[in-house]
């Protein structure tokens, strides 16, 4: 049972680190624009990974597959740069704004109408 809820954990962890990515995206349109961030994600899509080490193997570190999406840390960068895309055209997920009214410098989403 404990190993069965420790995978569920991960799982969900993993779909809170791929929420934070678009999040950081958005701060990253909005500091620059969607059109700039999307530009960058698509040089590093061009990039070719190099191999890994069979060490690595052990730690389970694969791209391949459909159930390693849960697992994944980071959503696929063109998932990312259609978001991007998607906010460019109007399609804005949420209102990214510095500064919370505190005096902190936090990039934070405020969701809403405001």
């Amino acid at each position: 049972m404990n190993i069965l809820l420790g995978i569920l954990a991960s799982m969900v962890t993993a779909w809170f680190s791929r929420q934070r990515e678009f999040r950081a995206d958005e701060g990253g349109a909005y500091l620059s624009s969607p059109q700039k961030m999307a530009s960058a994600l698509r040089r590093l899509s061009m990039m070719q990974p190099g191999h890994l080490p069979d060490q690595m193997a052990a730690f389970g570190i694969s791209s391949a597959g459909t159930l390693s999406m849960l697992f994944a840390t980071h959503p696929p960068l063109e998932e990312r740069i259609a978001a991007l895309e998607a906010e460019s055209s109007g399609e804005k997920r949420g209102k990214p704004v510095l500064g919370d009214g505190t005096g902190d410098r936090k990039l934070k989403i405020q969701r809403g109408e405001n």
